[in-house]
Protein backbone atom coordinates (compact mmCIF):
# COMPACT_ATOMS: atom_id res chain seq x y z
CA UNK A 1 0.00 0.00 0.00
CA UNK A 2 1.32 3.24 -0.96
CA UNK A 3 1.19 6.01 1.43
CA UNK A 4 0.26 9.22 0.45
CA UNK A 5 -0.65 12.84 2.50
CA UNK A 6 -4.29 11.73 1.79
CA UNK A 7 -4.02 7.94 3.37
CA UNK A 8 -2.17 9.71 6.66
CA UNK A 9 -4.77 12.35 7.09
CA UNK A 10 -7.65 9.81 6.29
CA UNK A 11 -6.04 7.34 9.05
CA UNK A 12 -5.77 10.52 11.45
CA UNK A 13 -9.00 11.47 10.70
CA UNK A 14 -10.06 7.93 11.73
CA UNK A 15 -7.95 7.72 15.05
CA UNK A 16 -9.96 11.25 16.14
CA UNK A 17 -12.68 9.63 15.28
CA UNK A 18 -12.62 6.79 17.52
CA UNK A 19 -11.10 8.65 20.47
CA UNK A 20 -13.44 11.96 20.65
CA UNK A 21 -16.67 10.28 21.94
CA UNK A 22 -15.34 9.23 24.52
CA UNK A 23 -13.84 12.68 25.85
CA UNK A 24 -17.42 14.01 25.08
CA UNK A 25 -19.23 10.88 27.52
CA UNK A 26 -16.66 12.72 29.95
CA UNK A 27 -17.75 15.75 29.97
CA UNK A 28 -20.77 17.25 32.40
CA UNK A 29 -24.30 17.97 29.85
CA UNK A 30 -26.25 20.92 30.81
CA UNK A 31 -29.86 20.27 30.96
CA UNK A 32 -32.16 22.95 29.19
CA UNK A 33 -33.04 26.23 30.41
CA UNK A 34 -30.50 25.37 33.39
CA UNK A 35 -26.56 26.23 34.36
CA UNK A 36 -26.44 23.05 36.51
CA UNK A 37 -24.26 20.51 35.21
CA UNK A 38 -25.45 16.99 34.68
CA UNK A 39 -23.24 13.92 35.35
CA UNK A 40 -22.80 11.67 32.29
CA UNK A 41 -22.29 7.99 32.49
CA UNK A 42 -19.53 7.00 33.06
CA UNK A 43 -18.11 5.40 29.31
CA UNK A 44 -18.41 2.21 28.33
CA UNK A 45 -14.97 1.31 27.75
CA UNK A 46 -11.45 3.01 28.32
CA UNK A 47 -9.73 5.22 26.43
CA UNK A 48 -6.81 2.64 26.16
CA UNK A 49 -9.36 0.40 24.88
CA UNK A 50 -10.80 2.88 22.34
CA UNK A 51 -7.36 3.68 21.03
CA UNK A 52 -7.00 -0.28 20.47
CA UNK A 53 -10.79 -0.08 18.34
CA UNK A 54 -9.55 2.96 16.86
CA UNK A 55 -6.00 1.02 15.22
CA UNK A 56 -7.89 -2.18 14.35
CA UNK A 57 -10.50 0.15 12.68
CA UNK A 58 -7.43 2.24 10.55
CA UNK A 59 -5.28 -0.82 10.14
CA UNK A 60 -8.23 -3.17 8.53
CA UNK A 61 -10.32 -0.58 6.38
CA UNK A 62 -7.43 -0.31 3.93
CA UNK A 63 -6.70 -4.07 3.73
CA UNK A 64 -9.08 -6.48 1.99
CA UNK A 65 -10.31 -8.12 5.11
CA UNK A 66 -13.48 -6.85 7.09
CA UNK A 67 -12.73 -4.10 9.06
CA UNK A 68 -16.13 -4.67 11.57
CA UNK A 69 -15.23 -8.68 11.81
CA UNK A 70 -11.90 -7.99 13.26
CA UNK A 71 -13.89 -4.98 15.98
CA UNK A 72 -16.72 -7.64 16.70
CA UNK A 73 -13.98 -10.08 17.64
CA UNK A 74 -11.40 -7.49 19.06
CA UNK A 75 -14.08 -6.09 21.49
CA UNK A 76 -15.19 -9.48 22.48
CA UNK A 77 -11.07 -10.03 23.31
CA UNK A 78 -11.39 -7.07 25.35
CA UNK A 79 -14.12 -7.94 27.06
CA UNK A 80 -16.63 -5.10 26.29
CA UNK A 81 -19.49 -6.81 26.08
CA UNK A 82 -19.77 -8.48 29.82
CA UNK A 83 -23.61 -6.77 30.35
CA UNK A 84 -26.37 -5.50 27.71
CA UNK A 85 -25.73 -1.87 29.02
CA UNK A 86 -21.66 -2.64 27.72
CA UNK A 87 -22.19 -4.14 24.48
CA UNK A 88 -24.81 -1.78 23.51
CA UNK A 89 -22.45 1.29 24.25
CA UNK A 90 -19.34 -0.90 22.43
CA UNK A 91 -21.77 -1.53 19.21
CA UNK A 92 -22.80 2.23 18.95
CA UNK A 93 -19.02 3.24 19.30
CA UNK A 94 -17.86 1.03 16.73
CA UNK A 95 -21.03 2.39 14.45
CA UNK A 96 -18.96 5.66 15.10
CA UNK A 97 -15.71 4.53 14.20
CA UNK A 98 -17.13 2.96 11.00
CA UNK A 99 -18.61 6.63 10.01
CA UNK A 100 -14.99 8.15 10.99
CA UNK A 101 -13.97 5.06 8.02
CA UNK A 102 -16.26 6.01 5.82
CA UNK A 103 -15.13 9.71 5.81
CA UNK A 104 -11.81 8.51 5.43
CA UNK A 105 -12.31 5.93 2.37
CA UNK A 106 -14.28 8.92 0.83
CA UNK A 107 -11.35 11.29 1.36
CA UNK A 108 -8.90 8.73 -0.54
CA UNK A 109 -11.33 7.51 -2.76
CA UNK A 110 -12.37 11.54 -3.94
CA UNK A 111 -11.05 11.12 -7.23
CA UNK A 112 -13.35 8.11 -8.38
CA UNK A 113 -16.13 9.28 -6.34
CA UNK A 114 -16.09 12.80 -8.66
CA UNK A 115 -15.29 10.60 -11.43
CA UNK A 116 -18.94 8.61 -10.95
CA UNK A 117 -20.63 11.90 -10.12
CA UNK A 118 -19.32 14.02 -13.54
CA UNK A 119 -20.26 9.83 -15.52
CA UNK A 120 -24.49 10.79 -13.59
CA UNK A 121 -24.40 14.09 -15.08
CA UNK A 122 -22.91 13.12 -18.77
CA UNK A 123 -19.44 14.36 -18.42
CA UNK A 124 -17.26 10.99 -17.65
CA UNK A 125 -17.74 7.64 -19.71
CA UNK A 126 -15.57 5.59 -17.03
CA UNK A 127 -17.14 7.52 -14.07
CA UNK A 128 -20.76 6.24 -15.62
CA UNK A 129 -19.61 2.68 -16.05
CA UNK A 130 -17.68 2.72 -12.07
CA UNK A 131 -21.06 3.97 -11.19
CA UNK A 132 -23.48 1.24 -12.90
CA UNK A 133 -21.04 -1.37 -11.83
CA UNK A 134 -21.43 -0.24 -7.90
CA UNK A 135 -25.52 0.21 -8.48
CA UNK A 136 -25.39 -3.34 -9.72
CA UNK A 137 -23.33 -4.76 -7.26
CA UNK A 138 -24.98 -3.20 -4.27
CA UNK A 139 -28.76 -4.62 -5.63
CA UNK A 140 -28.01 -8.46 -4.34
CA UNK A 141 -26.66 -7.28 -1.20
CA UNK A 142 -29.37 -4.47 -0.58
CA UNK A 143 -32.41 -7.24 -1.31
CA UNK A 144 -30.62 -10.28 0.30
CA UNK A 145 -29.81 -8.03 3.78
CA UNK A 146 -33.52 -6.72 3.58
CA UNK A 147 -35.18 -10.19 3.53
CA UNK A 148 -32.50 -11.99 5.77
CA UNK A 149 -32.14 -9.27 8.09
CA UNK A 150 -33.45 -11.19 11.48
CA UNK A 151 -31.46 -14.04 9.98
CA UNK A 152 -28.65 -12.60 9.83
CA UNK A 153 -28.82 -10.53 12.90
CA UNK A 154 -29.34 -13.83 14.79
CA UNK A 155 -26.65 -16.89 13.52
CA UNK A 156 -23.64 -14.15 11.93
CA UNK A 157 -23.52 -11.23 14.58
CA UNK A 158 -20.87 -12.47 17.17
CA UNK A 159 -17.06 -13.84 16.90
CA UNK A 160 -17.42 -17.37 16.64
CA UNK A 161 -18.98 -16.60 12.78
CA UNK A 162 -16.15 -14.15 12.48
CA UNK A 163 -13.39 -16.61 13.76
CA UNK A 164 -15.17 -19.22 11.12
CA UNK A 165 -15.66 -16.89 7.68
CA UNK A 166 -11.46 -16.06 8.59
CA UNK A 167 -10.71 -20.12 8.71
CA UNK A 168 -13.02 -20.68 5.60
CA UNK A 169 -11.30 -17.70 4.31
CA UNK A 170 -7.99 -18.67 4.84
CA UNK A 171 -8.55 -22.07 3.93
CA UNK A 172 -10.00 -21.31 0.29
CA UNK A 173 -6.94 -18.10 -0.46
CA UNK A 174 -4.13 -21.37 1.00
CA UNK A 175 -6.01 -23.49 -1.67
CA UNK A 176 -5.48 -20.46 -4.41
CA UNK A 177 -2.19 -20.15 -3.59
CA UNK A 178 -0.73 -23.60 -3.54
CA UNK A 179 -2.13 -24.51 -6.53
CA UNK A 180 -1.45 -21.38 -8.72
CA UNK A 181 2.75 -22.08 -7.23
CA UNK A 182 2.37 -25.63 -8.57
Amino acid sequence: MDVTPRKVLALALLLTASVVPLFAADAPAFRAGTSAPVTAPAPAMSVPQALVLGIVEGVTEFLPVSSTGHLTVVQGLLGLWATPEEKDASDAYAIIIQAGAILAVLLVSFGRIRAMVRGIFGQDRDGLRLFGNVVVAFIPAAVIGLLLERTIKHYLYGGWPVVAAWLVGTFAVSLLVFRWND
